[in-house]
């Protein structure tokens, strides 16, 4: 697993080398890959992006505090897209962490979130805005194993986040830049990596491609086995334009100010 630079401020393109060790790390991890082994692999990834993270913001502060906090959860409502790993990771983090009833609980949720927002992208999203079924008093409840683009996810003003639901015109959220930087390089990474094995690097709704996911005992397994197909699950952007950039959604390009 590569190490976070020690200076990445300085260098432009310290996205583009932590993206590439987290591909290369990620590609190796696929070859005999079980459940066990990609909860230890994300897990380094999750630690390391962190990492990164707190050496970049300590280096090249925000210009204004990020008004991100336990109880706010205005960014769960939105649109979020994952990649297969992600998915497969969530997913058997959930089964192996829930009680038999917890999970049928959430599965229940996860259902009834699909059957609301399939076949909906990003301005559709928005405008009708639909809690997460993992979200439980204004919370994650699965906070641990969250997507790389709920950790990217951040704010300066929580009242604009807040405006965005349901909005027909730009408001601007500005963001702290390096942040946002940082994983959507991951998940550019486990995009690339899902296709150097011969997979497809679809970027999937997180709602159907968690659906699709739990349906499975061992989703790991199944989808190694080429017995669980997320194609059901492609983001609409993707579907209409597969060379479209990565955790690059429409709300992001409208919405998005950089505070850095």
């Amino acid at each position: 697993m590569p190490k976070a630079p020690s200076k990445p401020v300085q260098n432009p393109d310290f996205v583009a080398t932590l993206e590439a060790g987290i591909r290369r790390a990620l590609s190796a991890a696929m070859a005999g890959l079980t459940g066990k082994k990609l909860a230890d692999t994300m897990g380094l990834v999750f630690e390391l992006g962190g990492s990164t993270q707190e050496k970049i913001t300590a280096k090249d502060p925000p210009k204004y505090a990020i008004a991100c906090k336990d109880g706010c959860a205005h960014c769960c409502r939105l649109y979020v897209q994952v990649t297969p790993l992600e998915a497969l990771h969530l997913a058997r983090w959930l089964i192996t962490h829930r009680t038999p009833e917890e999970l049928a609980a959430v599965k229940a949720r996860v259902a009834a979130a699909d059957d609301a927002t399939r076949g909906k992208g990003t301005d559709a999203r928005t405008l009708v805005p639909r809690p997460c079924p993992l979200l439980v008093n204004e919370r994650c409840s699965a906070y641990e194993a969250r997507p790389f683009a709920c950790r990217g996810a951040n704010s300066a003003n929580a009242e604009a986040c807040e405006s965005v639901l349901g909005a027909t015109e730009r408001v601007l959220t500005p963001s702290y830049r390096h942040q946002r930087e940082i994983w959507s390089g991951m998940v550019r990474a486990s995009a690339a990596a899902v296709r150097d094995v011969g997979k497809r690097p679809d970027l999937l709704e997180l709602n159907a491609a968690l659906r699709i996911a739990l349906s499975f005992t061992d989703p790991v397994a199944a989808w190694m086995a080429g017995l669980l197909d997320f194609t059901p699950a492609q983001c609409v952007e993707e579907a209409r334009a597969m060379a479209k950039p990565m955790f690059t959604t429409g709300y992001e390009k409208k919405n998005l100010g950089d505070i850095r």
